[in-house]
Order: C-alpha cells, then structure tokens, then sequence
C-alpha cells in the first residue's frame, strides 16, 4: 500500500536514511493525495538535495492539508519559512 493511499498512518519518521532529494520528493508528492497523515519527519538525511527538487518537494507539502508537524531543513530559508507558515495554519 503506498502513502498515497493510505488512510491510517497518522505519523511517519524517515528521519536518517540516508534517503536521496528524489525519494523525499516522491514521499511528498504521495502528500498531495494523503489527508491522513499529521506528522511528516525526513530530516538528517546523508544527501544534499538539489534546489530545484527542494522547491517541488515545499510546492508538495503546500498542497497538503492534513500535516500539523513536518521537519525538513531547506536549505532556502525563504522556502524555509513559506512551509512553516503553511504548517502553522492548519
């Protein structure tokens, strides 16, 4: 069962492993249709992303409505704060 289907998980922590920019950015994209899910960690990962992926996975995390709590560290603090600010509405 992917995340983009599932209407359980309520929490999910990736935090460490060594996931690369693209798989974090498929987990958010999975976003755009999950309306279960509150609690997002992907932080602490070996790997950089790139700018451009940064920018689609926030467009991703904008799009959702459900999360309450997402840790990511984007290297653009303009994204950065852009992200929080959506988070804190909901």
């Amino acid at each position: 069962m992917s995340l983009q289907s599932n209407n359980t998980l309520t929490s999910l922590n990736l935090e460490s492993n060594q996931l690369s920019g693209e798989s974090i950015l498929a987990v958010a994209e999975s976003l755009k249709f999950n309306s279960t899910l509150k609690e997002l960690t992907i932080g602490k990962q070996e790997q950089d992303c790139d700018p451009q992926i940064e920018e689609k996975i926030a467009q991703a995390i904008l799009e959702n409505k459900s999360l309450v709590k997402f840790q990511f560290q984007f290297k653009d603090p303009v994204i950065q704060k852009k992200v929080e600010k959506h988070i804190a509405k909901i």
